[in-house]
């Protein structure tokens, strides 16, 4: 009887590594000629030079959403201190 359990486990435990592999997914490669073609995805946390080269950006965090429409403009002032004023 222990055998018998011991073969319904072990077919079990194949058909669902089986099934697993089977969704598993696959790495996709795309090549991207022009800027034109970087500019149409989202780039995140990322800089993309004139040259076309990826590199690490900056992160970015939002520090607050308005619900209207503004223009905001930041600078940092001699003391290394960042005023912020809507336009």
């Amino acid at each position: 009887m222990s055998n018998r359990i011991a073969r319904v486990a072990f077919a079990l435990a194949a058909v669902c590594a089986g099934v697993s592999l089977a969704y598993a997914a696959a790495p996709t490669f795309w090549q991207v000629s022009n800027e034109a073609e970087f500019a149409k995805g989202d780039v995140e946390n990322l800089s993309i030079d004139s040259y076309g080269r990826l590199t690490l950006g900056p992160a970015a965090m939002s520090i607050y959403e308005a619900s209207a429409p503004f223009l905001w403009s930041m600078v940092t002032g001699p003391t290394a201190r960042c005023t912020s004023a809507a336009a």
